[in-house]
């Protein structure tokens, strides 16, 4: 195999790929407030540092939909610094500008401005942080490309149909087609898939000479029957998929042995949960070089799992004092995650003094919870998340004889999220499929009345349920009066058949999508300001895009989780596009039932990618 430094030649792309930055998270904070801006420098200086051809964002730049000024100001700054100047851009267009930037004021690549002298491109899909919203469908990406700083792409504004257009790239003798989806609904694209509804168009001529590369910010694990994009729904010409949205970082490219191309996810360049699987490793694919970039500005990560009834040696829920001895043992084994983040923060100058710890106590089996906020104060000066650090959990025990008027099995409707990983909206979905039809919705939808909790739940829309009832209410009775139905029996009839007739439709999507809207226009008018929120609650961040339970002062008694992988082949392949035009973790040791790691481990959060046409495999 090349070595990196033989690649760097005139029929060779270089890429630099990352995604889920998530610029300006708990921009608020004391402590942690500054952790993404030093991130993104320390990408883009790399970029700079390596001389890159492009940068490929894989979606959520930024972490909120409307961004605050510091956040914006930030951003536009960095890029300006290190993506603009004299250095020479080495490849060229080959598609249709104006169909690859079609949602653009200025269709065409910003390097090719005039106006603009621009050293290092950036080329990005939005995510579902990050996603256009509003009657324009605009997004603080569009922002940065209207100021010549983004090249942003993959933006499909059509609800019924997705023609997936290449951005065709040619480097000496390399070509390479760039593939990308911004977020979509998972359930929405997932239907589309299956009804054959997205097609990825392919260039004319030479189809078999590009080396196709495709960029996509949806869910990967399954979070419900449709609430994911299965591999499987992807065309098989395809060479290498980035996978965004997932923060797992799972960097070494697998093989998708049904579709033969390869898969990388990077990761998320910043931990916006304290849940496992935020890092790993990187490798090589069919025509291509994989490189590890691992930065040090990323602030370290420890967590580790304690069952308390596996330390029967030690107490028991008998033990005289055990509430004071289990504290105690796990001020012990906090104690030994920070003094082993001391030793692997020496001689790294730019990684955060203080990590990010978490221990995880299984108190089932009797043990009662210690008090969270005295235990925190001992280590307000040594860890960047004092408020959080123990998360107590207990398994559910299953209860075989419930005496109740509906025969459900609760225990296994709400099943802990920690271990399910679902979101607010599968756990509403699956109620009602699970109970009987007289406490089945009539009016409502369980997608949309899912959809509507999840915004009060995750983005504190507190209108978005109140709004969607009424909302579906209003043209259900305009509905009836059209239809001028008027007995009791007749309106309930007519009720359910027009709720069904909605479910899993466009419709469904535009009554949600409505009912959300107007929620935040009440918050607006009220004046409310979400992005004022105060991020330094640490109960409220460990439920972004992870699969755990926020940290509760008391026993948790609710959970949830987010996140963003095809069972049949939906989609259109092979077809045309248009006409090609010239222009110029390591896991660490543990003892018994205890697993302890480090999940910024080698903290490499951030590809090089090399497209080569004679490069080995």
């Amino acid at each position: 195999m090349s070595s990196p430094s033989n690649l760097d030649d005139e029929d060779t792309f270089k890429i630099l790929i990352a995604t889920d930055i998530h610029l300006g998270y708990m921009e608020k904070d004391a402590i942690r407030g500054n952790d993404t801006y030093n991130t993104l420098e320390e990408i883009l200086k790399c970029a700079q540092t390596n001389q890159v051809d492009f940068i490929l964002l894989g979606g959520d730049l930024f972490h909120e939909n409307k961004p605050s000024r510091r956040c914006l100001h930030t951003g536009i700054t960095m890029l300006r610094k290190y993506c603009m100047g004299d250095s020479p851009i080495l490849f060229n267009i080959l598609s249709d500008q104006a169909i690859n930037f079609n949602t653009s004021k200025f269709p065409w690549v910003n390097y090719q401005d005039e106006n603009l002298n621009i050293s290092i491109p950036v080329f990005s899909i939005h995510g579902n942080h990050d996603d256009p919203t509003g009657a324009e469908g605009l997004c603080a990406l569009d922002l940065l490309g209207s100021c010549g700083l983004v090249n942003h792409f993959g933006h499909s504004q059509s609800v019924e149909k997705i023609q997936i257009s290449p951005i065709l790239m040619q480097k000496g003798s390399t070509k390479l087609a760039l593939y990308g989806l911004g977020s979509i609904p998972d359930e929405r694209l997932y239907r589309m898939f299956v009804n054959n509804q997205v097609t990825m168009l392919r260039p004319k001529e030479d189809q078999d000479e590009w080396f196709n590369l495709f960029t996509i910010h949806q869910n990967r694990s399954k979070h419900g029957p449709t609430n994911y994009i299965p591999e499987q729904f992807l065309d098989d010409f395809i060479d290498l998929v980035v996978w965004g949205h997932e923060h797992e970082c799972l960097i070494a490219p697998t093989r998708n042995e049904q579709q033969l191309f390869y898969v990388t996810q990077p990761g998320s360049s910043v931990a916006t949960s304290l849940s496992p699987g935020e890092a790993a490793k990187k490798v090589k694919g069919r025509k291509m070089n994989l490189q590890k970039i691992p930065l040090q500005t990323v602030r370290q990560f420890f967590i580790q799992d304690l069952v308390l009834a596996d330390y029967q040696d030690l107490f028991t829920p008998d033990t005289p004092q055990v509430t004071k001895k289990v504290e105690d043992f796990c001020y012990a084994k906090v104690i030994e995650m920070i003094e082993e983040a001391e030793r692997e923060r020496l001689g790294c100058d730019l990684t955060p003094e203080k990590p990010l710890i978490r221990l995880r106590v299984d108190y089932s089996g009797g043990f009662e919870p210690f008090n969270v906020s005295r235990f925190s104060q001992k280590f307000v000066d040594r860890v960047a998340n004092p408020k959080d650090i123990i998360h107590f959990v207990r398994r559910r025990e299953q209860k075989e004889d419930i005496k109740d008027e509906i025969n459900i099995d609760y225990g296994q409707v709400f099943k802990n999220t920690a271990v399910e990983g679902l979101r607010v909206e599968d756990l509403v979905k699956q109620y009602f499929e699970a109970a009987e039809q007289k406490v089945q919705l009539s009016l409502l939808t369980e997608q949309g009345m899912g959809k509507a909790i999840q915004e009060f739940v995750d983005k504190d829309e507190k209108d978005a349920i109140e709004e969607l009832v009424s909302y579906q209410l209003e043209k259900t009775q305009r509905h009836l009066q059209a239809r001028g139905v008027t007995t009791e029996q007749d309106i309930d009839a007519e009720i359910l058949r027009f709720r069904n007739s909605k479910k899993n439709t466009t419709e469904e999507d535009e009554e949600i999508r409505e009912a959300i809207n107007r929620a935040k226009a009440h918050r607006l008018e009220r004046g409310d300001n979400l992005q004022g929120l105060d991020m330094s609650d640490e109960l409220a961040d460990v439920a972004m895009d992870s699969d755990e339970d926020p940290a509760p002062v008391a026993p948790p008694t609710r959970g949830r989780g987010r996140g963003r992988g095809r069972g049949s082949r939906g989609r259109g392949r092979g077809a045309a596009a248009s006409e090609p035009k010239p222009a110029s973790q390591s896991r660490r040791g543990r003892s018994a039932p205890v697993q302890s790691r480090s999940i910024m481990d080698g903290r490499s959060v951030c590809d090089f990618v090399y497209v080569h046409t004679d490069l080995p495999v």
